[in-house]
């Protein structure tokens, strides 16, 4: 916890001004996502799902769909 101090300042990243488009950008979009319930499902539901395809591949892949259809 900070303690209101000049060097607190200088060392944090939440009392730096944003100076730069990108910088800008990236603390709206920051904002917007950590606030949007929507936004959180979303997240939540690409995660598995891509963590879902990533353990899939290897447990179904083209070699066995042919062993079991022929």
């Amino acid at each position: 916890m900070p303690n209101h101090q000049a060097e607190d300042a200088m060392v944090s990243s939440y009392a730096l001004d944003t100076v730069s488009a990108p910088m800008r950008r990236a603390q709206w979009m920051k904002r917007s996502l950590e606030s949007s319930k929507m936004a959180k499902v979303a997240i939540f539901l690409l995660t598995i799902l891509g963590t879902s395809m990533v353990i899939s591949d290897g447990v179904l892949n083209p070699s066995n769909i042919c062993a079991v259809c022929c």
